[in-house]
Formats: structure tokens, sequence, C-alpha cells
């Protein structure tokens, strides 16, 4: 079964104040969102999913600037 999560937890997970979460939300930016009445809740395994999916690989710089 997929755990669901608060827009509290998310957002100590992101570190983002958490009206940034609610936001974030409406918009349609994180996914697996859902929205039961008022309340938001969101798949866990879909967000570290987008977590990993969104990482950029760190790019090795010389002096502060990219090579």
């Amino acid at each position: 079964m997929t755990k669901l999560i608060t827009a509290k937890e998310l957002s100590k997970f992101l570190r983002v104040p958490k009206r940034t979460v609610y936001k974030f939300a409406q918009e349609g930016t994180i996914p697996g969102t859902i929205r039961i009445g008022k309340h938001w809740r969101f798949r866990e395994d879909i967000i570290h999913r987008w977590m990993e999916e969104s990482s950029q690989p760190l790019h090795p710089t010389k002096n502060g600037v990219e090579e």
C-alpha cells in the first residue's frame, strides 16, 4: 500500500515552508498530489522518484567556473 504524507511532513522533507507546498500542489508542480476535501496528501513513493529525477548531477568546476 502506498504511504501518503501530509503537507507538513512534505515541507519538512523538502525544507520549505508549508505554504510553498500548498502553492506547488495547487499549481500542479508536485506530482503524486491527492486532494481529499480540503486536505492535501502526497504519495511518498512518487515524491521520492520526483526528487531523484529532478536532481542534477554535479559538474566539476575550477575556480567556480564550470569546465
